[in-house]
């Protein structure tokens, strides 16, 4: 293969070189109005460059990618020790029932690794800590329940299960191991907001390496106002919690959100290719939707699942991969690249982050695996999973600022690194951010385009669907057929109103980030809307779709794009209450069929 430098520096010209040919020789230049055209030209490059990262991923996949419908099975458990870790702050006891049931489910899949499960909570509400703490102590009790249960079924016939043979357990010692595995699930409480989630398995790594005072972001000088309240790092309900954790230098933490579901037998998979992978310090698991009740996710599930098959490419063929904050790190290394040691601080991560996982890849190797899955669940409709994309948005620009300090001079420093980057972490650091500012450039190419005088005024339009559209789908129809009809459709009715709403979030983004006025909630509260289906889709969207009425009224024999734009636009309330209607797909969880990479 070509080197990715060369791949991604000459491939996007030659796209656009030849774009830009075929409106040369499709202009009628006798008519043509200078301005417009030297800046219909500019937009018109700046536009094509962005996409052609498109055809660029998708023509590596025969080269990187081959079908494979199994992946190997490790029978041998692997010892290294694993904190499993879900972090939750609670506003409602639905949130702790969905945490805690998830990292149950986890801990007892997983239980003859070397793990222990730790939920970290910066819940706030006095009464929704006292659930959290009754739910903690009822799921130990289920724990030891279960143990005994199948402990005894083993004694009484050995070949029930092959991992329970790994022990040498006898009914004498079989309370103790019971007991030991239920109080290696463990609530502690955060005492600081310093990085949010990030920074509360941070406390954790370091917890586990024997610091047991917080030393990291306590520099006024640097984050000001907000630095890290002195000493406040964890609450512990006893004594025994503390011990299970504080220096026992485990290997690897397992980082997971509340809704996040971890299969049986995952860590010992992941353990495996992370034996296998020395030199990467992050193993990033496929992410795939679960618990599937609108049809608006289900559709977002086909996305995912074919977006899947390109990320895999790019990422085998950059030999790095995004963090998707759900993933196993390597403690030490994580210590020694992301946070540092008391006496060589690195805070790698700034302390305004939101996207901490960006920057985390930024200072770390990333492996994908995509042979195995953390799975999560969708928005559960377009209003959702649009206040979602706002608050990724945001953190987003947050990275942008730190890459580019100089466009925004000391308003945003609040780090203690400066970041140079390599390439490939530089094209996986601004991957989203690209996506970001690529609505609004192609918004003001379709209202440019309407003071070309074109012989043709489709020849352009069609070369962009037939290199962004038909050849990546006839490329993926290859190697994965499923819904690859549905997924063409689905992915133009998403994309079609992108211009306009993700260019307005795009300006919000900026508002909130200029005004500091950014607030981050978890996506169950967005998920849980106090107005029904039908208010809120006229309340959210009403407003672009009435404005979108009228100017499709003016302008609707204009030219085809900006009618589709407009319409798609106008339709948008109906599509939120139609898509979040219950899937006749309801709580199914839909495997991906398992690709391999060609080594």
């Amino acid at each position: 293969m070509i080197n990715y430098k060369y791949y991604f520096t000459i491939g996007p010209i030659v796209y656009t070189v030849s774009n830009i040919g075929l409106n040369i020789f499709n202009i009628d230049w006798d008519n043509i109005n200078i301005p417009i055209i030297i800046f219909y030209f500019f937009i018109q490059t700046i536009c094509t460059i962005s996409i052609s990262e498109i055809l660029l991923t998708y023509l590596l996949i025969p080269f990187m990618i081959k079908p494979k419908n199994t992946i190997e099975t490790h029978t041998r458990i692997h010892d290294d020790s694993v904190m499993i870790n879900y972090n939750l702050k609670a506003y409602s006891q639905k949130d702790i029932d969905l945490c805690f049931k998830n990292m149950y489910d986890a801990y007892v899949n997983n239980i003859f690794n070397n793990t222990v499960a730790v939920l970290i909570s910066v819940t706030e509400d006095e009464r929704l800590k006292k659930y959290e703490e009754f739910v903690l102590y009822n799921y130990r009790s289920e724990i030891i329940k279960l143990l005994s249960k199948k402990g005894e079924e083993f004694l009484q016939n050995s070949k029930t299960d092959i991992w329970w043979k790994k022990r040498t357990i006898t009914s004498r010692d079989l309370y103790n191991f019971c007991h030991e595995k239920a109080n290696n699930f463990i609530l502690i409480y955060r005492d600081t907001n310093v990085l949010k989630k990030c920074g509360q398995y941070q406390d954790l790594i370091c917890l586990s390496e024997g610091y047991n005072e917080p030393y990291t972001y306590n520099d006024h000088s640097i984050y000001g106002t907000n630095m890290r309240v002195p000493n406040k790092m964890f609450s512990f309900l006893d004594n025994n919690d503390y011990n299970v954790i504080y220096n026992k230098n485990y290997k690897y933490t397992l980082v997971l959100d509340c809704d996040t579901i971890v299969e049986k037998d995952f860590i010992n998979d992941i353990l495996f290719y992370a034996e296998r992978n020395p030199n990467y310090d992050i193993f990033q698991p496929k992410i795939q939707l679960t618990n599937i009740y609108t049809i608006y996710q289900y559709l977002q599930k086909i996305l995912l699942d074919h977006s899947n098959l390109s990320y895999t490419a790019i990422t085998y063929y950059l030999k790095h991969s995004a963090f998707f904050g759900k993933g196993l790190i390597n403690n030490k290394k994580y210590i020694d690249k992301c946070i540092g040691h008391p006496d060589k601080l690195i805070e790698y991560v700034p302390v305004n982050a939101l996207s901490h996982d960006t920057f985390e890849a930024m200072c770390m190797s990333v492996l994908f695996i995509p042979e195995i899955s953390l799975y999560e669940d969708a928005p559960k409709n377009y209003i959702s999973w649009n206040f979602r994309e706002l608050r990724w948005d945001m953190g987003e620009l947050i990275v942008f600022s730190h890459l580019l300090p100089c466009l925004f001079k000391k308003r945003f420093k609040l780090r203690r690194q400066n970041f140079n980057l390599s390439f490939t972490k530089t094209y996986f650091a601004l991957s989203a951010f690209r996506i970001l500012i690529m609505w609004p450039i192609l918004l003001i190419f379709i209202i440019t385009n309407q003071f070309i005088p074109f012989y043709n005024y489709y020849l352009s339009y069609f070369y962009i669907i037939a290199t962004t559209i038909i050849i990546p789908n006839i490329i993926k129809f290859y190697y994965y057929k499923k819904n690859t009809i549905l997924y063409i459709f689905i992915s133009i009715l998403q994309v079609l109103p992108e211009p306009l709403i993700g260019t307005t979030r795009l300006f919000i983004s900026i508002y909130k980030l200029l005004t500091d006025n950014i607030t981050w909630f978890p996506s169950t509260s967005l998920d849980n809307n106090k107005l029904n289906i039908i208010v809120s889709s006229f309340y959210y969207l009403g407003l672009y779709s009435i404005a979108s009425i009228i100017l499709l009224a003016f302008y609707y024999d204009v030219n085809i794009l900006l009618s589709l734009l407009l319409s798609s636009i106008s339709i948008l309330p109906l599509y939120n209450i139609i898509t979040n209607i219950k899937s006749p797909n309801c709580n199914n969880r839909i495997g991906l069929r398992k690709i391999k990479i060609i080594n």
